[in-house]
């Protein structure tokens, strides 16, 4: 059973990083998207006033958007950890308990199964 419950664990691991993954091409892709909206944008400036004033407003937007990235990243965590804990309490548990059953009851000293006495 404990080979049951290493596979478990690790198929639920693998599912995590697999999440994880995803997280992290999610988030590169969002910062690209962003880092273009702002190379566009500063293209499109006519004077450095304006230059200046979209580079402030596009610092901004990179700084909340990495701030809300973060936050997202932490509560994903938060979740991946509660998962895999409730995961692993599950599998322990079924695991002790198939344990059990596969464990035979202890025998009665003194007592015979036949039920008959002796006489």
């Amino acid at each position: 059973t404990q080979e049951a419950v290493s596979h478990l664990e690790e198929f639920k691991l693998r599912e995590v990083e697999k999440e994880r993954a995803e997280l992290r091409v999610m988030k590169e892709n969002s910062t690209a998207q962003l880092a273009h909206l702002h190379r566009s944008r500063l293209m499109a400036c006519r004077s450095q006033t304006e230059t200046k004033e979209t580079m402030m407003r596009n610092e901004k937007e990179m700084e909340a958007l990495e701030e809300k990235l973060e936050k997202m990243t932490a509560e994903k965590q938060r979740q991946w950890d509660q998962e895999l804990q409730s995961w692993r309490s599950t599998i322990h548990l079924a695991a002790s308990q198939v344990g059990d059953s596969l464990t035979p009851p202890p025998t009665q000293v003194g007592r015979h199964m036949d039920g008959g006495g002796h006489g």
